[in-house]
């Protein structure tokens, strides 16, 4: 954002920064840049795509062609009517390991403060007393926030349909135990079919 926002950059290096910060925030942090299938297979669009857009530096309107190598980071549960019920799947890893970027922040100008010409030293022995002080009383505080920092970060985390789900995650993803559904192709496509274990039950759509 400092390169963008910088009047006196270069054009080119706040281009490639503004091109940087389309990748990230493609589909709202929802999609990635793949050039394979979900089964595996090369992806010829999005291969064509890709190699086009390389050279946006020879003419600006080829960068469009990036969006061709796009792919969405998302499961959806649909039974066999194509309905999407109320249903979780489980992430076998920690939540922060798959969460979405922060997002970026502009550096905020520090405002001068104002030089003090003169300090009685009267003022800089109450300012010490203070400082004892608060010194004193901060280690309650540490303690309190070293409390909630030693907190644990949970091993895994349920994800509600229809949910987003990164490539490295399929491999950690799973239907959690006690689950009325059950996959009926591994969990490596977009769209996945369930099969209902107790057809008799209406469905929680």
């Amino acid at each position: 954002m400092k390169i963008i926002s910088d009047r006196h950059e270069d054009l080119m290096a706040k281009f490639g920064a503004i091109i940087a910060c389309g990748i990230l925030d493609a589909g709202g942090c929802n999609m990635t840049i793949s050039l394979q299938t979900r089964t595996g297979n090369a992806n010829m669009v999005a291969a064509v795509g890709l190699l086009v857009f390389q050279n946006f530096w020879f003419w600006y309107p080829l960068t469009n062609f990036l969006s061709l190598a796009f792919s969405p980071t998302c499961i959806i549960a649909l039974n066999k009517d194509l309905q999407m019920p109320k249903m979780q799947f489980r992430s076998n890893a920690k939540p922060s390991t798959f969460a979405y970027p922060p997002p970026l922040q502009v550096e905020k100008e520090k405002k001068k403060e104002k030089v003090e010409t003169a300090i009685l030293s009267i003022t800089a022995k109450h300012r010490k007393k203070q400082q004892l002080l608060s010194a004193r009383s901060c280690p309650k505080d540490d303690a309190a926030k070293s409390k909630e920092e030693k907190m644990e970060e949970p091993a895994f985390s349920l994800l509600n349909n229809p949910a987003r789900v990164m490539r490295a995650q399929q491999r950690v993803l799973s239907l959690p135990e006690g689950s009325r559904y059950y996959m009926l192709k591994p969990i490596n496509q977009v769209i996945q079919v369930l099969f209902y274990l107790a057809p008799t039950f209406i469905y929680d759509l």
